[in-house]
């Protein structure tokens, strides 16, 4: 009978060690796809900044009334801000993507992204005018 009880105990002991182990992997695991997340999150940003740049440089060149869209897919959500001719791009691990143009915004606005959302950017003759809505 002890010879049973001293295995169950044994038994027990490698279990707990292996839930320890288990535990100490789990979270090693969950900052490395926290890591990859951010990377990624930080790439799209990147992405989304040069097609906001390209789209209004095309603007820039374009007539009045001209319109183009842009695209913006975050993991973690993003705060774009707009004011006179920058738009700032803020991740929620802090870094900042500036955009220039050579137009005017004409509303200093900011909007906060959490999906995927469209920008669709107007061209006026005293600049250009974004606008966010769902895509």
């Amino acid at each position: 009978m002890q010879a049973k009880a001293q295995a169950s105990l044994e038994f027990l002991l490698v279990f707990c060690a292996a839930i320890a182990m288990l535990i100490g992997l789990l979270s090693v695991c969950s900052n490395v796809l926290n890591s990859a997340l951010q990377s990624i999150d930080l790439a799209k940003a990147r992405a989304f900044s040069q097609e906001l740049k390209h789209a209004l440089e095309k603007l820039s060149v374009f007539a009045e009334g001209s319109e183009l869209t842009v695209v913006a897919e975050p993991i973690y959500s993003w705060r774009i801000s707009f004011s006179d001719s920058k738009a700032l791009l803020e991740l929620k691990n802090g870094k900042k993507l500036v955009i220039d143009s050579k137009l005017k915004f004409l509303k200093k606005d900011y909007f906060v992204i959490k999906e995927r959302s469209c920008f669709n950017i107007k061209r006026f003759s005293e600049g250009v005018l974004p606008l966010m809505k769902n895509c």
